[in-house]
């Protein structure tokens, strides 16, 4: 097996782009995006999620925050959202059907 590294080492300084393409591929470990621990404590003091929202795109613009922790952010909050929706939703089915049997 070293033999083939060395040759494929050989043929990538010698230009062969596919032999440096092979080496980078195999010898190297993909990059993968880093978890960050972002503290935004007047994101969570927010009353709504509208503000919520509208503090994490100020964080982008004022580069407090990476476009790309703040789009995953935004999705979260989205989620949030709409499984908050499906709870209250819940609540009122089940407020109208406990009217109904009254």
């Amino acid at each position: 097996m070293p033999a083939i590294v060395k040759k494929l080492q050989s043929l990538a300084l010698a230009g062969d782009v596919q032999a440096a393409r092979t080496l980078m591929e195999r010898a190297l470990p993909a990059l993968r995006p880093e978890s960050t621990v972002v503290l935004l404590p007047e994101v969570a003091a927010a009353a709504t999620a509208t503000e919520q929202a509208a503090l994490i795109v100020k964080a982008v613009a004022r580069g407090e925050l990476p476009a790309d922790v703040a789009s995953q952010l935004l999705a979260g909050l989205g989620q949030a959202a709409r499984i908050a929706e499906i709870d209250e939703l819940a609540r009122r089915i089940a407020a109208l059907e406990q009217r109904g049997t009254e």
